[in-house]
């Protein structure tokens, strides 16, 4: 325990003097940056004149794998994919076109992503071993909602909102599969639906009964669908990890959040909220305390519930990974990167400078890196790189 808050106390450290200069980057656009949690090193990996958009309606734009982390960036005329590798630390422009490519999203090696041709929307997927781009094909209207968990890619189509159906292809097998067929809106990318989300073999999304809203599960191994819930609530944004499912859950009066265990066809509800992530091992969510958005940690093994903020702002954005929380809260000037290691019960601010970082640019976490985009404000032409002194927050979380 010594040694995780030795690394934390020296990752805060370095975080928070780089985040103090490093502005001398700054060029009035949305810029990606990316922080190793183990060294406390931040870098920004875009730094041009055009904007790095970090979030759409679809989630943040930023995506981050064990393979590194994806974008889409304006280059002057159309929107254009970038790949950045972890490991080699070089920035990949996987496309160059005359059309808008956007919205990639990264799970191990492969990536997809979508692409306007000029009169509609198809898919192209790239393997970052091989270094081959591939079209998936798809039918002849808008896909909405792409997401990727291996080999197993999924996605709403359809030519009205009102009635898009899910759809599945396989990378390996090069097969696509319509895993619904019928008069109701499956998935999609509009507000309070929620695309289909996938994990392994597993596929969630939200969909639309007549005036009701149900979530339902199918596996792709089984060809099986379950209908999660039957309710008078709406319910909607359902998230998957492994064996975990969460939605949330609206009746009209207050919003609520889910739980569904897989495994043991077991729903749980934790409580008031909405916007809720899952891990393999625990749940996330904001809820309001009666002043401001709070951050809830659920721990799914024992049923811990805890509260891990406690302050006068807004804590928003919030994902997780399997070790790690990360939102974006406001410091009282700007929205700034917080980070709460699990194991040790510490809470880490990432970045302090006087632009805003994370919040509707988005925010994303895996394994030991955090992600997101920032509002820079000011040019300039040099690159800073400093050391210095960060901010830890030792108050251990409480539990209710």
């Amino acid at each position: 325990m010594c040694g995780i808050r030795i690394r934390f106390m020296l990752a805060s450290v370095a975080a928070l003097l780089f985040a103090s200069l490093s502005q001398a980057l700054a060029d009035a656009n949305e810029e990606i940056f990316l922080f190793d949690i183990n060294t406390g090193t931040t870098t920004q990996l875009t730094h041009n004149y055009h904007a790095d958009i970090p979030s759409t309606i679809d989630g943040p734009n930023v995506q981050i794998g064990s393979q590194g982390v994806v974008w889409h960036g304006w280059d002057g005329a159309d929107w254009e994919v970038f790949h950045y590798d972890i490991n080699t630390h070089t920035t990949t422009q996987l496309t160059s076109n005359d059309v808008s490519d956007y919205r990639p999203r990264i799970s191990a090696s492969n990536i997809v992503w979508k692409h306007w041709n000029g009169s509609e929307l198809e898919i192209y997927g790239y393997n970052t071993n091989s270094g081959i781009t591939s079209h998936i094909p798809t039918i002849d209207y808008g896909q909405g909602g792409l997401r990727i968990s291996g080999d197993n890619v999924v996605w709403s189509a359809g030519a009205h909102f009102d009635d898009w159906e899910i759809f599945h292809h396989n990378i390996a097998s090069g097969l696509t599969t319509q895993v619904t067929n019928n008069a109701y809106a499956d998935g999609g990318d509009q507000a309070n639906a929620g695309p289909a989300e996938i994990s392994g073999s597993n596929v969630v999304w939200r969909s639309s009964y007549n005036e009701e809203a149900e979530i339902n599960l199918y596996n792709i191994d089984t060809g099986v669908t379950t209908r999660l819930t039957n309710d008078s609530r709406f319910d909607m944004w359902p998230r998957i990890s492994g064996d975990n499912v969460v939605w949330r859950s609206r009746d009209g009066s207050d919003d609520q959040v889910f739980l569904y265990q897989i495994a043991m066809g077991v729903t749980t509800s934790l409580g008031d909220g909405f916007g809720a992530h899952v891990s393999d091992s625990h749940v996330v969510w904001p809820v309001y305390d009666g002043h401001d958005l709070e951050v809830m940690l659920y721990e799914i093994a024992t049923g811990e519930m805890a509260q891990i903020t406690d302050n006068d702002y807004e804590d928003v954005g919030v994902q997780l990974s399997d070790s790690y929380v990360v939102w974006s809260g406001d410091d009282g000037n700007d929205s700034e990167v917080f980070l709460y290691d699990i194991s040790s019960g510490l809470t880490m601010q990432v970045t302090e400078n006087g632009y805003s970082d994370g919040h509707s640019h988005g925010v994303q976490a895996w394994d030991s890196y955090v992600v997101w985009g920032g509002a820079v404000p000011e040019p300039a032409t040099m690159w800073v790189l400093t050391v210095g002194l960060g901010v830890l927050f030792g108050r251990r979380r409480s539990s209710i």
